[in-house]
């Protein structure tokens, strides 16, 4: 078998590639997998390859070499790379010396001024196209918003939980409905029952600590409105939860 190396395996996939081509072109009958597993064939095959490539190089190298327009667009290419340096240089000395003079500083404040007069102008070329470009801005979130708000009403619709049937919005009952939906109806009505009909609990927190350390979820009892199936309070005027009994079947 071959020994491993740190060659990529591009390599060796080119490898293959050229000994497909080596056993078509001598019509020798070994098979790919033979040729794989003998290190002297595989050893033949990077050295032919690795010549074959060799002599390609060599021969876009004498090509390019030999041909007279390829030399020219070359010394062309450089000539131009070499005035395009030169050039950026003198231009950007120019403009630093220009900085330091009263000309630049007298060019500037008309700068300024011209855009002082543009902005105060309502009927100026600049404050027209800003205006243009406002409106376009407008009406392009406008549109945006409106394609939001046409998306909201298509992703919003009531659906069911079938496992609790639970109605609610399509987008947040996924989150404790349907596979995760924790509803237990006979564990609801186990702790249900166990209660005496005329206890009295002092608030709902004392219901819901009661169906917590029955084996319930912390949300369970708002989440399935345990208070209002099976639990009145017994002053319905007062705003608090205040005392609460169970209600009669």
């Amino acid at each position: 078998m071959m020994t491993k190396t740190n060659k990529p395996f591009h390599y060796y996939n080119d490898v293959v590639e050229f000994l497909k081509f080596y056993i078509k072109k001598n019509k020798k009958r070994v098979t790919l997998e033979y040729v794989l597993q003998d290190e002297s064939i595989m050893a033949q095959a990077e050295d032919m390859m690795n010549r074959e490539n060799e002599s390609r190089r060599q021969r876009f190298r004498d090509n390019s070499n030999n041909n007279p327009q390829n030399l020219l667009a070359a010394q062309k290419a450089s000539a131009e790379l070499e005035c395009w340096k030169i050039g950026w240089e003198v231009a950007h000395k120019n403009y630093k010396i220009w900085q330091q003079t009263d000309d630049y500083q007298k060019w500037v404040i008309n700068k300024s001024n011209i855009m002082s007069e543009n902005r105060n102008d309502p009927d100026s070329e600049w404050n027209k196209n800003m205006r243009i470009s406002h409106l376009n801005s407008e009406a392009k979130r406008k549109s945006e918003l409106e394609n939001i708000k046409i998306a909201n009403e298509h992703a919003h619709y009531n659906v069911t939980c079938p496992v609790c049937n639970k109605q609610g919005d399509a987008v947040v009952m996924p989150r404790h409905h349907f596979d995760n939906c924790t509803f237990d109806k006979v564990k609801e009505l186990e702790v249900v029952n166990s209660i005496e009909d005329n206890h009295v609990f002092k608030n709902k927190n004392e219901i819901k600590d009661l169906f917590i350390s029955s084996g319930f979820d912390l949300n369970y009892f708002g989440k399935y409105n345990i208070f209002d199936k099976y639990f009145r309070k017994l002053d319905p005027s007062k705003k608090t939860s205040g005392r609460c009994i169970k209600q009669k079947n």
